[in-house]
């Protein structure tokens, strides 16, 4: 976990942005024809699982850590934390396997391309909402968890929405948040 945490902003950057892009621009620059016009349903989740895990894995050893290393006891929304972070990486593991599940449908030829599509955002919808909400409770929470690990005290909201806004856009925050990650686990590991 040490070693998660203490690695570089690049290497989350690459593996959470460009590994996924990379595999997403393979799928949209297959051919159609090649396994029989499943391709996007194989580099699409594909793409968005590995993103996920990456970010979530991030998330939950940012929390765990910095939480458990506060003088101060919030005890329900790291409860509330645990039980989200668990929540969008079992929604994406599902989506992934049920638009997996799709693709093998249609290179069978039962389904047309259509017919999959619309049944998949039926029922992708709602799921993908409930990781949007859970997403951004984790966002917050490590927000908050983060600033009140450098002030030493409990925050406010209006003082970690920044860290909240670098959070959210990911790409562009790891580049500011993850060396103040690296910094604050050396400075954990001299006391």
């Amino acid at each position: 976990m040490r070693k998660f945490l203490l690695a570089k902003h690049w290497h989350y950057f690459i593996a959470a942005f460009i590994l996924p892009l990379s595999i997403l621009t393979l799928g949209i620059f297959l051919p159609f024809y090649v396994l029989n016009g499943a391709t996007p349903f194989i580099a699409i989740p594909l793409s968005i699982l590995i993103a996920q895990m990456v970010v979530y894995f991030w998330l939950w050893n940012i929390g765990k850590v910095l939480f458990s290393k506060l003088p101060f006891y919030i005890s329900k929304e790291y409860a509330l934390f645990k039980w989200l972070i668990i929540i969008p990486t079992a929604v994406s593991l599902l989506i992934f396997a049920f638009l997996l599940s799709g693709a093998f449908i249609l290179g069978m030829g039962y389904l047309s391309f259509s017919s999959i599509l619309f049944s998949s955002m039926i029922i992708v919808l709602p799921l993908w909402i409930l990781l949007l909400i859970t997403k951004f409770y984790c966002f917050y929470f490590v927000a908050k968890v983060l600033k009140s690990f450098e002030k030493q005290r409990n925050v406010r909201q209006v003082e970690f929405l920044g860290d909240f806004l670098l959070l959210v856009f990911f790409p562009v925050g790891i580049w500011f948040i993850q060396p103040r990650i690296n910094r604050l686990v050396y400075q954990i590991e001299v006391e």
